[in-house]
């Protein structure tokens, strides 16, 4: 499937999902990016509009796999408490295809995942499109969902990827003591970071 099949196709999957979010937005229009694309496909945008959107994602029930999705509930949290403004956070276990539509949205995401890789506690770093699309029914890279939005939408938002180191990846709810150190080093860094270079309050 490609071109516009996949396009109507990843638009009516997430026609309950995009309405449902309208409805906890309140409805809010303004949340919708004013963009046009320029030769090298990065965005113009109204930068007074809140659009970065923290994108936590992984399984809550395998231990350090929850890492992104934890990251994803402290922003949450800030939220509710009145931090961050013009951000919006989003959840979830895995990227998938109707994704794109979604970061086609915004100016900014930061995904936040779990990472075995071999790096010390954290990483925070720019990320591109990838240069070609691959995907499953079940899971994408966020480069693969960059390329995606690219190609459906023509449109690219500035995209970081924050890699949390982990350890443990058994069936229980706890992390082990290394990842939960790890998480909260990345959450502090994440925190300067939003209020510093997105927010413009710190």
């Amino acid at each position: 499937m490609s071109g516009p099949g996949l396009k109507n196709y990843i638009q009516s999957k997430s026609y309950l999902f995009l309405k449902l979010r309208s409805k906890l937005r309140g409805s809010r229009p303004d949340l919708r990016i004013n963009a046009v694309n320029n030769s090298r496909g990065n965005l113009k945008t109204d930068k007074s509009l809140p659009v970065i959107l923290v994108y936590g994602y992984g399984n809550p029930g395998r231990q350090d796999d929850a890492l992104g999705y934890l990251t994803a509930e402290w922003c949450s949290k800030m939220l509710d408490n009145g931090e961050f403004p013009n951000i919006s956070v989003e959840f979830n276990y895995q990227l998938n295809i109707e994704d794109a539509l979604l970061i086609s949205e915004f100016n900014t995401v930061i995904f936040a995942d779990a990472s075995v890789e071999a790096i010390e506690d954290y990483t925070f770093s720019k990320i591109y499109p990838d240069k070609s699309i691959a995907f499953s029914t079940h899971s994408m890279s966020p480069g693969s969902v960059l390329a995606l939005c690219s190609g459906l939408y023509s449109r690219v938002p500035e995209a970081y990827m924050l890699s949390i180191k982990g350890y443990e990846w058994d069936l229980g709810e706890n992390l082990s003591p290394g990842a939960g150190k790890n998480l909260d080093k990345a959450i502090t860094y994440l925190d300067s970071v939003l209020k510093q270079k997105f927010s413009g309050t710190g």
